[in-house]
């Protein structure tokens, strides 16, 4: 099965990422707005496809596995919501990485299985191993985006509380 790692950066302490991240994942599994409908989105270029556009594939997106107190890694697994057997399918985890006090790698690693069986894998190796890699990719880069933003949310909300409290 092709193998997936990639990382994003993010200017914020491991903590509150890992907090985070672990929710927006939860939320996501219980189909809870505003992450009821996820989606994994390949561009029509890399489905060698005519035209300018993208495909957006509903996902269900199950955690399991959460390691460490606070938990700090767990596993993920996607799916497509719809006509599962046609799309690809990831398994692998999902961890934030650092050692200073403001700076965090996220990473995503595992690997996913390409439908269809064997003529699915001939397809994923021929022409479509990007999509599956950049759509996982994609995931990666909404979900530390969706964490940045709801940390600093918590951030200003704090911050607004207390001085109101002083007020």
């Amino acid at each position: 099965m092709p193998q997936i790692e990639t990382s994003r950066t993010l200017d914020i302490a491991r903590p509150a990422v890992a907090q985070a991240i672990l929710q927006i994942c939860k939320e996501a599994e219980q189909k809870k707005a505003p992450y009821d409908n996820v989606s994994l989105r390949v561009n029509f270029e890399q489905l060698h496809l005519p035209g300018v556009g993208t495909v957006d594939v509903p996902i269900v997106v199950t955690v399991a596995n959460a390691i460490g107190i606070p938990p700090t890694r767990f596993d993920l697994t996607i799916t497509a919501q719809n006509n599962e057997a046609y799309f690809p399918r990831f398994e692998g985890t999902v961890f934030p990485d650092g050692d200073g006090p403001t700076k965090t790698d996220v990473w995503l690693r595992g690997e996913y299985t390409p439908p269809l069986g064997t003529i699915g894998k001939a397809l994923d190796a021929a022409m479509f191993s990007g999509a599956a890699r950049t759509s996982l990719e994609s995931f990666l880069l909404w979900l530390v985006t969706e964490a940045a933003t709801r940390i600093r949310h918590d951030e200003y909300e704090t911050a607004r509380a207390t001085l109101h409290r002083h007020e």
